[in-house]
């Protein structure tokens, strides 16, 4: 604990950073990539195409659509451009910065009406929550470890079925509850339990 208030905060804010985008880049460019997302969008527009054989409906006026969807689906570009590059930045900067930034200072003022913990440098709590921050990115840690090792031959249901797992609507049933609560409950993630707990139970321990 000491070594990390003792840390320099910008350089531990560049690690995790640097962490989140590398993780981010692998859940999203490497795992869940084009092509696997491309045989997803194939699967869903052959059963919505196979829903339609069933009627009557002459469906030779629409060759010219399929012809371009099949060539669309050929031509899946795969490369990294700057516009990914962009989009993972924003995914993995805003977030961090609000939630390190916003969440520590509400502990902060928490902190100051405390007759104990009053003496807590913002900095300490600051450097705490960025260090905690890493909870948010354990379920794509795991997804990335399981798919690219574990499991290499998988589809995009694949994936989306395993991330459920860190959902709380996984273990909830939705008829048990009211429709504003469920909201809340879908919204939630099991990480935001355990983020809160941990910045408080490792910025407390020192002075326990």
């Amino acid at each position: 604990m000491s070594k990390i208030l003792n840390s320099n905060t910008w350089l531990l804010l560049l690690l995790v950073v640097i962490m989140g985008y590398t993780l981010n880049f692998i859940s999203l460019d490497v795992v869940m990539n084009d092509n696997v997302y491309q045989k997803y969008l194939n699967k869903k527009y052959e059963k919505k195409y196979n829903e339609y054989k069933d009627l009557d409906v002459d469906l030779s006026e629409f060759k010219d659509e399929l012809a371009a969807f099949d060539q669309q689906s050929a031509d899946v570009d795969t490369s990294y451009d700057w516009d990914y590059f962009y989009i993972d930045t924003l995914v993995v900067l805003v977030p961090l910065l609000v939630v390190a930034f916003g969440y520590s200072c509400l502990l902060l003022l928490f902190f100051l009406f405390h007759k104990t913990l009053n003496i807590v440098k913002y900095l300490d709590i600051l450097k705490v929550t960025i260090l905690s921050y890493i909870l948010f990115y354990i379920p794509k840690m795991l997804s990335n470890i399981y798919f690219l090792i574990f499991k290499t031959d998988y589809t995009f249901e694949n994936v989306r079925k395993f991330n459920r797992y860190f959902d709380t609507t996984t273990y909830f049933k939705k008829e048990f509850y009211p429709p504003w609560l469920w909201t809340a409950i879908s919204d939630f993630d099991l990480i935001y339990i355990f983020f809160p707990a941990l910045v408080a139970l490792v910025e407390c321990l020192p002075l326990m």
